[in-house]
């Protein structure tokens, strides 16, 4: 999956259920995470002009789940429960975090 430029990522579920990313998604502009959790058990790679902001979505990188930041953009989601791989290949400054990790 590729979200292209003002895109929203909005999932859809149930009261307990948590869309699970198995594959691969590119984030290369700016997303919103709104809806229930989003749980990563795949790749959520971030690159070119992406960023995960706004919104009010919980991510959980999983144990096994990699979220890679290629670029020197943050992260903001309401809560990002990391048991996985939370990694920054790329860029060359700082990207923020601006919610509870």
């Amino acid at each position: 999956m590729r979200k292209g430029a003002g895109d929203s990522l909005v999932l859809v579920g149930g009261e307990y259920s948590f869309p699970t990313n198995v594959g691969t998604i590119n984030i290369s502009s700016a997303v919103s995470i709104f809806g229930p959790d989003l749980a990563n058990n795949g790749a959520l790679i971030q690159s070119d002009a992406g960023a995960t902001g706004g919104g009010s979505g919980l991510l959980n990188n999983n144990a096994g789940g990699v979220y890679q930041i290629q670029n020197d953009n943050g992260v903001s989601v309401s809560f990002f429960n990391n048991s996985g791989l939370l990694g920054k290949t790329g860029g060359s400054g700082t990207s923020r975090h601006k919610r509870v990790i």
